[in-house]
């Protein structure tokens, strides 16, 4: 599947360094962004100002704030449509882009573009996963749909930093299609898996770990406590993928240990950076106007917290971090 027409609706960090790397791998990508000032500063300087600093994209790269542009590609109808929008807002956008969908893929269903998620988080209002969300609002199949996990911090990626991600879908054969987008990548890896709900589950739950990661190194703690932190992490999460019926194994894949080590040990990431940030004494109002954009494990630990309570799962850590960061 290499070699494919691919539409990224969202014109962010992550979703602009997805791009380079789906271009890198010689596929034709445009980026569907809201802001006319970020789109041109991709297509005509290469660039994302104050998110990517300093890292140049591909020429080939270009964005627009047409939904017709992007939907219709480079080399006509796209073949893959990735959703890089902040969880909380994904709903929305999509349902206000369906009438273009149909417009532009038609009304048959079966024959719509595959859409993938980069998000990562739990819908408040639902607790609906991500893919769950796209199934229900676009009300498309299995087959169309899929996710992609891992340690994967925006910046490293763009500056092709050797990287490894899951792709996910409740049918192996989309997650397999997906993973030919990459071709033969030197610096992005995939592996493909079926469990759906433990690999998006770890996504949701590593954004709370890096929260209370951040919170205590802001205190002065060190690598010793993120240790003992990160190893209970990864014993809580194997409880709850039991209790919701996942595979517990995808605790040790990259959407598990892998992202848990990324996010909780940079400041790279938000949400540990975030964390940072509160246990250095700011405010939780100050942490999020510095941290620019929505820090999803804030976002969604209250959500988390009623599959704790529902599931009567021990997540001691989980519940310390509600404690701490549940009144922002």
């Amino acid at each position: 599947m290499t070699n494919k027409n691919i539409a990224i609706l969202g014109s962010g960090a992550w979703g602009t360094a997805f791009g380079k790397v789906l271009v890198d791998a010689g596929n034709l990508v445009t980026i569907w962004g809201s802001r006319s000032e970020v789109c041109k500063n991709i297509n005509d300087n290469n660039c994302l100002p104050n998110r990517l600093d300093g890292i140049e994209l591909p020429a080939d790269l270009r964005a627009s704030t047409s939904i017709d542009r992007a939907l219709n590609g480079q080399d006509g109808i796209v073949d893959v449509v990735v959703v890089a929008i902040s969880a909380q807002k994904a709903r929305g956008v999509l349902n206000s882009l369906m009438p273009d969908f149909l417009r532009i893929f038609g009304p048959d269903k079966e024959k719509w573009p595959i859409f993938l998620s980069l998000m990562k988080g739990l819908e408040v209002q639902t607790g609906s996963l991500m893919t769950q969300m796209i199934s229900d609002e676009l009300e498309i199949g299995d087959k169309h749909i899929a996710a992609l996990a891992g340690p994967n911090l925006a910046k490293e990626v763009a500056l092709r930093m050797p990287s490894s991600a899951t792709i996910v879908s409740n049918d192996l054969k989309t997650a397999e299609l997906v993973s030919e987008l990459f071709g033969t990548s030197q610096y992005f890896e995939v592996e493909v898996s079926k469990d759906v709900v433990g690999v998006q589950m770890m996504s949701c739950l590593k954004n709370v770990y890096a929260l209370l990661c951040g919170y205590y190194a802001g205190k002065g703690y060190g690598a010793s406590t993120t240790g003992a932190l990160v190893t209970n992490a990864i014993r809580e999460c194997q409880r709850l993928l039991v209790a919701l019926n996942a595979d517990p194994q995808s605790v040790l894949g990259y959407a598990g240990i892998g992202d848990i080590l990324a996010t909780c040990t940079s400041n790279l990431s938000r949400n540990y950076s975030f964390g940072f940030l509160v246990g250095s004494g700011e405010t939780q109002e100050n942490a999020a106007l510095q941290a620019r954009g929505v820090v999803e494990g804030v976002a969604t630990i209250s959500t988390i917290m009623k599959l704790v309570d529902e599931t009567g799962v021990n997540m001691p850590l989980v519940q310390q971090a509600a404690g701490i960061f549940s009144n922002i």
